[in-house]
């Protein structure tokens, strides 16, 4: 809804696509429900419109694909800090290597990118530090995994997060997270 409109947004235009998520300050822009609108966005057009967006809003997290298309490098390109998440698996450490390998290659500095360990499980020998030390980028916090409170939570759509007794460990990764993402951001504008 936005791109088309990519070059004469204004805070009003913004709005009438914006959804508000309940009582809170948070805004989600949605991306297109229909597979084919999404392929008429172009990376030009999409790094505009959050170029624009950083003036209306302290904070904007745009949750990418996994696929490296134009919008995801120009959204790359446009971000403050990259955060990238894997998991303990081979195939995710490995594929986490090629990611931050075709990094290198765009030119990203190792600084902007937060790594992150999703899915921690302390019975399994492949720590934080050993992927840290096999990616030669190190692992800023890992989440611990908890399958009976995120994946019931997932499949109803109720953030796991509004019972934080239940999801503690897994709803302090979380918030670890959010204060050190704001912290480095903090650091690297400061820089």
């Amino acid at each position: 809804d936005l791109t088309p409109r990519s070059k004469e947004l204004e805070p009003d235009i913004v709005a009438e696509v914006m959804v508000r998520h309940g009582d809170s300050r948070v805004h989600i822009l949605a991306a297109p429900s229909h597979p084919e609108d999404a392929e008429m966005v172009t990376g030009p057009q999409f790094r505009d419109v959050l170029k624009y967006l950083t003036n209306l809003y302290t904070y904007i997290i745009v949750d990418t694909a996994s696929d490296l298309s134009n919008v995801t490098l120009e959204t790359i390109d446009v971000c403050d800090l990259l955060v990238l998440v894997t998991t303990q698996e081979i195939p995710a450490i490995n594929n986490m290597r090629i990611m931050l390998g075709l990094l290198d290659a765009l030119g990203i500095p190792r600084e902007r990118l937060f790594l992150v360990m999703n899915r921690f499980d302390k019975q399994i020998a492949i720590t934080p530090d050993k992927v840290g030390e096999n990616l030669r980028q190190e692992v800023m916090l890992s989440i611990p995994e908890n399958n009976q409170i995120v994946t019931p939570s997932v499949n109803r759509g109720v953030p796991f997060m509004q019972d934080r007794k239940k999801a503690k460990e897994v709803g302090e990764g979380i918030l670890t997270m959010t204060e050190k993402i704001r912290q480095r951001i903090k650091e690297l504008n400061a820089e």
